[in-house]
């Protein structure tokens, strides 16, 4: 009876020791992401400096919104705007303008990029998004446009998570308080633990709710935040961009490229919020991948875990060799594997308009060159047992370039687990189940769909659907030398 009670207090300690382990490696991990916001604002490489008194910090309460006119300042370049419009999540184009401007004189070869994203932005960027983008690819205007518009998106909407009673961290693009607040929160940082979030809670705590950028200057040291969030060096360069997009802003009203921005919604969530729930967006709505009369149905979705620990990443379509493979839209062939050597065997990949890439694998027949343009609905080829395969079927595989992967979440979110791993130049795996038109799914690609918080095609329809802007249609080929996937 003694053995027995000794056994069972070493068991409920060996347990408490693990729990109290477990909770500890959690909290540490949690410390360490909020460490890495806090540092949001150190690589600017600002010294500290004295805690501010009034004189270094003159109110802008109360001041008058710019008027919307030209001035005397010089004309910015507008040779990245369709960048900015394209890939600035809905961010203005006037404001993108002046923060690259400021930033890096509007050049696109600063080592941190045409918008500077220092590293911490771009160490956040790959952990929330799971991709692994190397600082050298911030060098690239698409690239760099939409990592720092995605974190100033995270920004806005983190103010507004947090704090819904602050009118002046409301997205409201007239509200020049608001352009300083988000512009400081940028450089400086903007996290809940030690940012400019922090300053704006110890406000409120003190029953104010108008908050400006002086207000913060001030309260910043009083309430235990960043030092960086009242260095007047910062507090100036934050007021020239607001300065410089208010001049873009009138410049571009007064030619009508743009027109005035409206004030903010209380009651209207935030543009760039996350929306799981939203509908399917119609510019990813493919055609089927074979001919009407033949049924489709998904054996193995995306989620399928397999041997090794790894897992499918793409849908199973089991059909009768010879059956012809259709284009889901139109597009440009990019690889034509006429070998049925390889885990692939004979395939085929599409790009698309969208930025989509197709791969259709396993084929006991390849109809198409590479270079050549197609319709959707074109036959590509027939489908075959090529390759890795353990019976007849087409292996679809989609994959989105790193700007369209971010959009996409932001329509359906992200799969428990990320998404799947990137193939250069196709981009990373993306669930074929929301976008491929089928007869059914599998009841075990059904569970697995609903456990990876994947949705189904069709069970939904847009009602607005976003759309992805495109400078041109596809038109050539990639250049690809890339190993491939079963």
């Amino acid at each position: 009876m003694k053995d027995g009670t000794a056994k069972l207090l070493l068991g409920v300690a060996a347990g408490g020791a693990a729990f109290w382990g477990v909770s500890r490696w959690r909290n540490g991990r949690t410390a360490r992401a909020q460490d890495r916001l806090d540092q949001w604002g150190a690589e600017h490489d600002e010294e500290p400096v004295a805690p501010p008194y009034e004189a270094t910090c003159p109110s802008s309460r109360g001041a008058e919104q710019p008027a919307h006119g030209g001035g005397g300042r010089k004309r910015l370049s507008r040779a990245f705007d369709l960048v900015f419009t394209v890939h600035g999540m809905g961010l203005p184009v006037p404001y993108l303008r002046a923060l690259a401007a400021r930033e890096s004189g509007m050049d696109p070869r600063d080592p941190k990029g045409l918008i500077n994203v220092v590293r911490v932005v771009l160490d956040d960027f790959n952990a929330r998004h799971g991709t692994d983008v190397p600082p050298a690819e911030l060098k690239n205007p698409v690239t760099n446009v939409m990592i720092a518009c995605d974190a100033l998106r995270r920004i806005i909407e983190s103010y507004a998570r947090h704090h819904p009673r602050v009118e002046n961290l409301r997205e409201d693009w007239s509200n020049r308080h608001f352009v300083e607040l988000l512009t400081m929160g940028w450089n400086g940082g903007w996290s809940e633990r030690a940012g400019l979030g922090r300053v704006v809670g110890y406000l409120e705590h003190q029953g104010q709710t108008d908050i400006t950028l002086a207000d913060v200057a001030r309260a910043a040291y009083a309430a235990g935040a960043k030092h960086w969030l009242w260095d007047p060096r910062k507090l100036a360069w934050t007021r020239s961009v607001a300065d410089l997009y208010f001049t873009e802003l009138g410049r571009d009203i007064a030619v009508g490229r743009v027109a005035p921005p409206a004030r903010a919604d209380a009651s209207a969530p935030s543009a760039g919020a996350m929306a799981k729930d939203a509908p399917t967006p119609d510019v990813l709505r493919f055609g089927r991948p074979a001919p009407a009369g033949v049924r489709l149905v998904v054996s193995s979705g995306w989620s399928r875990p397999r041997d090794g620990g790894r897992t499918h990443h793409a849908i199973d379509l089991p059909l009768p060799v010879g059956t012809p493979i259709l284009s889901i839209d139109d597009g440009v062939v990019v690889r034509a594997e006429t070998s049925a050597q390889g885990e692939a065997g004979k395939w085929v990949g599409v790009k698309h308009p969208s930025g989509i890439t197709a791969r259709y694998l396993h084929l006991s027949r390849v109809d198409v060159q590479v270079g050549q343009q197609v319709r959707r609905g074109a036959r590509l080829g027939l489908s075959g047992n090529s390759g890795n395969s353990s019976g007849p079927h087409l292996h679809l595989d989609l994959r989105a370039p790193l700007d369209l992967l971010v959009l996409i979440e932001s329509w359906t979110g992200r799969p428990a687990g990320g998404w799947g791993p990137e193939m250069k130049p196709y981009g990373y795996s993306i669930p074929g189940e929301s976008w491929i038109p089928v007869d059914d799914h599998a009841q075990v690609v059904k569970d697995e769909a609903a456990a990876a918080g994947i949705r189904l095609h069709g069970a939904e329809d847009a009602t607005d659907p976003p759309r992805v802007a495109t400078a041109a249609p596809v038109t050539s080929p990639d250049q690809v030398d890339a190993p491939v996937g079963g």
